[in-house]
């Protein structure tokens, strides 16, 4: 109910990048090895990141992966809030990180390769570190496509006149390329977890009535703070807990939608607010007697009648909110029979789609897709309770028998793949 209520007030909203404007399906496009790589630090690098649930370790693992990297026992790990990981595999200590870890390890790299990073980041291009100690060992060029519906929804935000803010963890240019594309003019690069709460309380100390979208761990203070919050029902179960309302499929075009759902909403409240009161200012009196002097009564039976007819109205006014379409036609096309096949379900590179009964909601999509993507040779995946699938994009040939067992483990039925 606040929500509904609140939404339509908004004037700000504040979107964090990876996962909300982008896919959050990550792709390694370029592995910098800035000196020779020693025995295991693919396996150890495979190994530490399969323990991360950050977007870009699904990227790492289905790389390395397909490079032949296998699991080795980690003997501990540690999570860098907004900057990586740090742990220890076969008695080395290795970190995986953004800028800000590099720097917190005073590692300096070569003017060169500094060039270079600077140069990819300005095309857009995410960067992650990997070193051993205080030595700069790889340098992972990421890529991460933007939402297809991320451009219209925004400009359908912006013809609502609200102000646009995007906030990330990324460094600055990459941040700056996106939101040059997407033609938002504000927006905060390399925010951590309390740096993006504070800004929205900032915001709020302005006036501002300030929505916030999300969906990772590192959004869900922010979340808390804002007026209304909104997670992704593919993202971070934490993120799905905090907000008020989510997304279910984490489509942005929802957006724009949810805002003119809560207008119509709040407009029928205002409007059966006021007609009761007109109905009952006259109704009142007169079922009381005030109009006697003049020879006017009321028939009690049509008093109950009159009474009976306000609240028909008032109930009939409201139901004109299923005249408010807030699906997108585009993601209601039909799913094909489920057709079982046996031995690797496809060869690298390619996307198969997986009949799954059982799930229920966001929570059951973020538990399948995390138990899809734990299987090595799965790049990413995503699913859909309302449709009862999950889309896998392979890395590498994988055996069908690990979905099934994969699926099952969670507790759902798997049907088999759709073709």
């Amino acid at each position: 109910a606040a929500a509904l209520e609140q939404m339509c007030r908004i004037d700000t909203m504040v979107l964090d990048k990876t996962g909300t404007l982008t896919e959050g399906r990550p792709s390694v496009t370029e592995w910098i090895d800035v000196v020779p790589p020693s025995d295991g630090l693919y396996d150890a690098v495979y190994s530490a990141e399969m323990k991360s649930e950050h977007p870009l370790a699904s990227a790492v693992t289905a790389y390395l992966a397909g490079r032949g990297a296998r699991r080795r026992e980690v003997d501990s790990f540690e999570s860098l809030t907004g900057r990586g990981i740090a742990f220890r595999c076969d008695g080395a200590s290795y970190w995986i990180g953004s800028r800000a870890l590099l720097e917190t390890r005073d590692v300096r790299p070569s003017v060169e390769l500094l060039a270079r990073i600077d140069r990819l980041e300005q095309e857009g291009a995410g960067t992650v570190f990997v070193g051993q100690d205080d030595r700069l060992l790889s340098v992972v060029v990421v890529s991460d496509p933007l939402k297809e519906t991320t451009r219209e929804a925004l400009e359908q935000l912006r013809r609502r006149h609200i102000r646009l803010v995007m906030l990330t963890g990324d460094n600055r240019r990459a941040a700056a390329a996106l939101a040059g594309r997407l033609g938002i003019d504000d927006f905060r690069a390399e925010m951590m977890p309390d740096d993006k709460e504070q800004y929205v309380r900032r915001l709020q100390a302005e006036g501002r009535r300030v929505a916030m979208t999300g969906d990772g761990i590192n959004d869900s203070q922010a979340l808390a703070r804002a007026d209304v919050s909104i997670a992704m029902g593919r993202g971070t179960d934490v993120a799905m807990d905090v907000a008020m309302i989510t997304l279910m499929n984490s489509d942005l075009s929802l957006l724009p939608k949810a805002y003119a759902l809560s207008r119509s909403t709040v407009r029928l409240i205002r409007e059966n607010l006021f007609w009761a009161f007109f109905y009952n200012t006259i109704g009142i009196p007169v079922a009381a007697g005030a109009l006697i002097p003049l020879g006017i009564t009321l028939n009690p039976m049509l008093g109950a009648a009159a009474m009976s007819l306000s609240s028909f109205c008032v109930v009939t006014n409201a139901l004109r909110l299923n005249l408010v379409n807030i699906r997108d036609a585009r993601h209601d096309h039909k799913t094909k029979p489920a057709k079982a096949v046996h031995g690797p379900a496809e060869k690298e590179g390619h996307t198969v789609t997986l009949k799954i009964r059982g799930m229920m909601c966001g929570h059951c999509e973020a538990a399948v897709r995390k138990a899809l993507e734990a299987i090595p040779g799965v790049a990413s995946a995503a699913a859909d309770h309302e449709k009862s699938i999950a889309v896998v994009d392979l890395a590498v040939p994988v055996d069908e028998a690990a979905f099934k067992k994969a699926i099952e483990d969670e507790g759902y039925e798997y049907l088999g793949i759709t073709k």
